[in-house]
């Protein structure tokens, strides 16, 4: 590939302090002249993201595993 200038876009989730948060980044790489690719420029995001819940969707019991897919209960995650 003979590109000579690049961007890369994604987001990443996490949980703190019982929230979940979207990390957004739009980033910016140019090739230099000895092919390696150098980071130009970027923009982020960090959105609180509330949890959807969908009418009449089955709660989720403490003992429950948690829908987040951690493998531990649901009270011991995201039930807290």
């Amino acid at each position: 590939i003979d590109d000579s200038d690049g961007v890369v876009s994604f987001v990443a989730s996490y949980r703190e302090a019982g929230k979940t948060i979207e990390h957004h980044e739009v980033s910016q790489f140019r090739r230099d002249d000895d092919g390696v690719w150098r980071f130009v420029a970027g923009d982020t995001r960090a959105l609180v993201v509330e949890p959807k819940r969908t009418a009449g969707a089955a709660k989720v019991g403490r003992n429950d595993p948690c829908p987040c897919g951690s493998g531990k209960k649901s009270k011991f995650c995201c039930g807290r």
